[in-house]
C-alpha cells in the first residue's frame, strides 16, 4: 500500500529503542520486504561499533546513522534562556568509520559467501 504511494523505503527501529535491540523484527521486515521493491532502512542507535552484527542480523541492505558529536561551544556569552551554547553535529569522523564498517562487513561476506560456494 505504501508503494502505491510513492514510498520506497522504510525507516525502523524494529519497534525497539535501538536498532540492535529491535533487530528480530527487524530482519521479519526485511524477509517480507524482499517480494516487493520495499527497502527496510534500519535506524536508532546506528554506529561503526554495532553496524556489522546489526547487519549480520537484520540482512537489512541500508541503514540510518545521525553520527552525531556533541560540540562545546567557545563562545563566550551570558546564559540565555532557550538558548544553549553546546551543540550536536554530523561528525565527518564518525561517518567514515561507519561507511569503513559497512565496506569492511561487505567484503567479509562476500569472502565468506564465495568459501561457502567453493566448498
Amino acid at each position: 500500500a505504501l508503494q502505491t504511494l510513492g514510498v520506497h523505503g522504510l525507516l525502523s527501529s524494529g519497534r525497539a529503542a535501538t536498532a540492535m535491540d529491535g533487530s528480530e523484527v527487524l530482519a521479519h521486515c526485511v524477509q517480507l520486504a524482499q517480494a516487493s521493491a520495499m527497502q527496510i532502512i534500519a535506524g536508532a542507535g546506528v554506529n561503526a561499533d554495532k553496524v556489522q552484527n546489526l547487519l549480520a542480523a537484520t540482512q537489512a541492505s541500508a541503514v540510518h546513522a545521525s553520527a552525531k558529536s556533541h560540540i562545546k561551544s567557545s563562545a563566550r556569552m551570558k546564559s540565555i534562556v532557550g538558548l544553549q551554547a553546546d551543540y550536536w553535529q554530523t561528525s565527518e569522523t564518525l561517518v567514515r568509520k561507519l561507511v569503513d564498517a559497512i565496506a569492511e562487513f561487505q567484503v567479509d561476506r562476500k569472502f565468506h559467501f564465495q568459501r561457502r560456494n567453493i566448498e
